[in-house]
């Protein structure tokens, strides 16, 4: 098992994906509100929470190999999702200028150099693209933990991660500026934690993974998940809703419930991968290249629009939702095939460069 992809978790994170598609571009619309009717579940959450999940048992393996390589890995991927993000934010930047809106810097008020010093530096977020600079800081932490993770320190990861969360939940800090605007939505110090749990359930896969596959996990998972749903029915009465459940700095409430509908969902991938394996195909293979699904869908969120206007809840853009929604599995498909070229291709680099350096001279 460790050493093949889980469908199954794929087929949540393409579940996820869905649910970005649907809250990106038709947020507020009847079709986003039947997606999203269960409160303080969506997939920003399940996206973070798998991220580390899936991270955590690829680095773990590739650890217990060499760490040097895990770290490596781990550096690749932060570069990678850095260069996706200063290549959104600069569309993002660009269609601004030609077409202004109000979120985004124009050169008017702030000259280029000014503009491209904040795109290098993280600090232009814009709305539905700022989870990549987010991503790119909890890359630069996993780089941290790594190493103590393999050197089995892990409760100093996890000693880490809550004095960030709770100094990011007591003093407002922890976010990326998005200029000319103060602040992004995201707290990157709050949702490390999501993702740090994530990363450390992954990293010990084999051990857990049994116990969350189990009934009395299953039964744990839907009595915490009616509780949470009683409890968010009485923080909204009685107005507390943000510091419990909040999205932006990832309250307490949301990171259990993401967890307890991580649990159903994974219960019900599973069973359903036993059951209706054609069904659950194609949604695990959006969920195995779900950042090359996410950077185009944040690619389609700049342009949108520009083509069908501001007002997300139309039925065009109900329609158009649906149809990313249809179209992320060529966009994984393609990306799959992509990526199998590449690592050909560099495999075959390294077998022609390793015999003349093994060579042994003679004479």
């Amino acid at each position: 098992m460790a050493n093949r992809r889980e469908t199954a978790l794929d087929a949540v994170r393409g579940l996820c994906i869905a649910s970005m598609v649907i809250g990106h571009l038709c947020i507020g619309s009847p079709l986003w509100m039947l997606v999203h009717i269960v409160p303080g579940v969506d997939g920003a959450s399940g996206f973070v929470l798998l991220a580390g999940v899936v991270l955590g048992m690829v680095s773990s393996r590739r650890a217990r190999r060499s760490v040097v390589e895990a770290e490596r890995r781990v550096g690749r991927r932060l570069i990678l999702l850095y260069v996706a993000h200063i290549a959104l934010a600069g569309a993002a930047v660009v269609a601004g200028i030609l077409a202004p809106r109000e979120s985004l810097p124009d050169l008017e008020a702030y000259s280029a150099s000014r503009i491209a010093g904040w795109l290098l530096t993280l600090q232009i977020n814009p709305e539905n693209i700022d989870i990549l600079s987010l991503y790119v800081i909890i890359m630069a932490l996993t780089m941290l933990w790594v190493p103590l993770l393999a050197r089995g320190w892990w409760h100093v990861v996890v000693a880490s991660s809550i004095a960030l969360y709770v100094t990011s939940l007591a003093t407002e800090w922890g976010r990326l500026p998005d200029q000319p605007n103060p602040e992004t939505y995201f707290a990157w110090a709050s949702w490390q934690a999501l993702y740090c749990s994530g990363l450390l359930v992954g990293w010990h896969w084999e051990r857990i993974a049994p116990a969350l596959r189990s009934r009395r996990a299953r039964v744990v998972a839907w009595v915490t998940f009616v509780v949470l749903l009683l409890a968010h029915t009485g923080a909204l009465v009685a107005g507390i809703v943000d510091p419990v459940f909040g999205k932006s700095y990832c309250a307490p409430g949301r990171i259990v419930m993401a967890w307890a509908a991580f649990t159903l969902l994974y219960h019900l991938a599973r069973r359903l991968e036993r059951t209706r394996p054609r069904l659950v195909a194609p949604v695990a293979t959006i969920g195995s290249r779900s950042l090359a699904c996410f950077v185009t869908l944040c690619a389609i969120g700049i342009a949108l629009p520009y083509a069908i206007g501001t007002d997300q809840t139309t039925v065009v853009a109900q329609i158009v939702a649906v149809a990313v929604v249809i179209a992320m599995w060529p966009v994984a498909r393609i990306r799959g095939v992509l990526g199998r070229h590449l690592t050909r291709a560099r495999t075959s680099t390294v077998h022609r460069v390793l015999p003349s350096r093994d060579r042994t001279p003679t004479g």
